[in-house]
C-alpha cells in the first residue's frame, strides 16, 4: 500500500473463541463467513488474532487506518472522505471503485443492545474495521474502529472513524511490521 506498510487485503475468516470456549467471531446473519465478507470479530479476538498470521502481524493502529484513509483522499474531523472510499473499496462495487488493491467490502456488524440479543446491521451499506486503538488500555470499553460508509440514497460515501463497544463484531484487517521489536 501507498502508507508503506504491508497490509492484509481481504477480510479474516477464522473463527475465535474465549478461554470459556464461547464464540468471539461470528458470520454474519445469513452468511458462511466466507469470502468476500470474512468473519465479524471483538476488539480483543482481532488484537490477539492477527499475530497467529506469523511473526510482524498486527492490528493496525488507528493512526495506520487514518494515514492509509489520508493518502487516497483529504482526511479531516468531520470531512466526509469519497475519495478514499472509492479507493480502497473492493472493486466489485463499480467501475472506478478498488484501484488500491486494499479490496475493503461493507461486511457489515454485530451490534450489541442492552437487554436484547445481537443484531446484524449494515451488510452492503458499512464495512466495520477494528483498529489496535483503546479508550483505555487497562479498562476497554470502547475500541477506534474504522468504517467505510455507503448510502446512495443521499449520495454518501466515505469512510470515517468512531468509538464502538469493544464486544462488538466487527471486521479484522492486520498489517505486517517486519523485524517488530
Amino acid at each position: 500500500m501507498e502508507d508503506g506498510n504491508k497490509w492484509l487485503v481481504e477480510n479474516l475468516r477464522y473463527p475465535t473463541f474465549d478461554g470459556n470456549g464461547n464464540p468471539t467471531s461470528w458470520a454474519y446473519q445469513g452468511t458462511d463467513g466466507s469470502a468476500p465478507y470474512g468473519l465479524l470479530y471483538t476488539q480483543e479476538a482481532a488484537i490477539n488474532l492477527c499475530p497467529l498470521l506469523g511473526n510482524g502481524w498486527r492490528l493496525p493502529t488507528g493512526d495506520e487506518w487514518h494515514n492509509l484513509g489520508a493518502i487516497y483522499g483529504e482526511w479531516m474531523p468531520g470531512i466526509k472522505n469519497p475519495s478514499a472510499f472509492q479507493t480502497l473499496l473492493d472493486p466489485m462495487y463499480g467501475e472506478g471503485y478498488g484501484t488500491s488493491g486494499f479490496n475493503a467490502v461493507l461486511g457489515g456488524t454485530r451490534a450489541i443492545f442492552p437487554d436484547a440479543p445481537p443484531d446484524y446491521q449494515s451488510l452492503g451499506i458499512k464495512g466495520f474495521y477494528w483498529s489496535g486503538t483503546t479508550n483505555d488500555p487497562t479498562n476497554v470499553v470502547y475500541g477506534k474502529s474504522y468504517y467505510f460508509y455507503s448510502y446512495p440514497t443521499w449520495g454518501d460515501y466515505w469512510l470515517t472513524w468512531a468509538w464502538i463497544g469493544a464486544k462488538e463484531g466487527q471486521s479484522c484487517r492486520c498489517v505486517f511490521t517486519p523485524n517488530p521489536e
